[in-house]
């Protein structure tokens, strides 16, 4: 079932994960600047190489090796699996979160948000983490061969049941701010489902993710940036799905059922309306605006009730930053605050 609770952060904006700063404290500060209600703590892909999508939920992995110098993190298979991954089993059948935390080697960003919120006298309304999605990690990862562990079931469950441990520690500390906690699962590989590249059905996309966000006891949101069968998201047990309305707008419609399914169960959509590329830089805020408005139009004219999209709506940049200029990703989220003003009057 949704977690229905997520419905008064109506309008507000949120952050997709990353960005491209090297000082995990003066990106977190920029961060509460823009979204001082609903910041999320930032992955710094450009400071380490392991804060890479994937790479920064792999600590306490069993079989993980990690090659500095090749920037390169993998399973290998000659090491003694059948003890590392008993080890981890044992682990995770004693609930023990803390041996898939994910340190500052890994996400400075976690510690440094969640230390700077702990010192601040006005606190956001909530955090958002993030982490890859089942689909995403289990194509990211590969092991020495380069086979992905997406086709390697017993892997597969590993990296299951260490995503349910990662995002249990994450909301865990989270609460200890004395705030609330979204996660969100960065799905970006599901445009890639069915393809003969990744030939996975739906039904299994779905019950990897339904099995991990079942065993998180928060609102939870996934986000994909390319375009994909929408209705994998709308029918899971997610809250939030978050999308590229700048470019994908028109291919949101063409789920009307499920669609509406999904927001008659609660769920919430993140129109991930400003670009993340040099186009923001030529942008206003109205001029984002009067694009977020078209795209309310193009959905509704699938038979959509407008209102209720707009009822259900948070607004995003189209992707994360990690890769952009700092001063473009400020810009970027400049905007995405403007428009969530404007969201907030409706």
């Amino acid at each position: 079932m949704l977690k229905n609770d997520f419905i008064k952060y109506r309008g507000f904006p949120f952050g997709i994960g990353s960005l491209p700063h090297t000082e995990p404290l003066r990106a977190c500060e920029d961060i509460l600047k823009n979204f001082p209600k609903t910041p999320f703590w930032p992955e710094l892909p450009q400071r380490d190489f392991k804060e890479r999508m994937g790479y920064i939920q792999t600590e306490g992995l069993p079989g993980i090796t990690v090659k500095e110098d090749e920037q390169r993190i993998y399973l290998d298979r000659n090491r003694d699996l059948v003890k590392e991954i008993g080890d981890f089993y044992n682990r995770f059948l004693v609930n023990n979160q803390d041996s898939m935390a994910i340190t500052p080697a890994y996400g400075a960003g976690f510690k440094a948000m969640t230390d700077l919120i702990s010192t601040n006298v006005n606190k956001p309304l909530l955090l958002k983490g993030q982490l890859t999605g089942p689909t995403t990690f289990g194509l990211i990862m590969k092991d020495q061969t380069g086979k992905a562990l997406l086709y390697d079931e017993l892997m597969m469950d590993v990296i299951i049941k260490a995503t349910i441990m990662t995002a249990r520690w994450m909301l865990n500390n989270i609460k200890k701010l004395g705030i609330e906690a979204v996660i969100f699962f960065d799905e970006p590989m599901l445009q890639s489902v069915g393809s003969p590249s990744v030939p996975i059905n739906k039904e299994e996309v779905i019950r990897n993710l339904n099995e991990i966000i079942d065993e998180v006891d928060c609102p939870t949101g996934a986000h994909c940036c390319g375009n994909t069968d929408w209705s994998i998201l709308m029918e899971s047990n997610i809250n939030i799905i978050a999308f590229d309305a700048y470019r994908f707008s028109e291919t949101l419609a063409l789920y009307p059922q499920a669609l509406d399914e999904f927001l008659q169960r609660g769920g919430m959509l993140a129109w991930g309306i400003v670009p993340t590329s040099s186009e923001a830089r030529d942008k206003s805020v109205d001029d984002i605006v009067k694009l977020l408005q078209d795209a309310f139009s193009i959905v509704a004219k699938s038979g959509i009730n407008k209102e209720k999209l707009i009822s259900r709506a948070i607004v995003s940049p189209s992707c994360g930053l990690g890769s952009l200029p700092v001063d473009l990703a400020l810009r970027i989220m400049e905007l995405t605050r403007g428009v969530s003003d404007w969201l907030k009057e409706q």
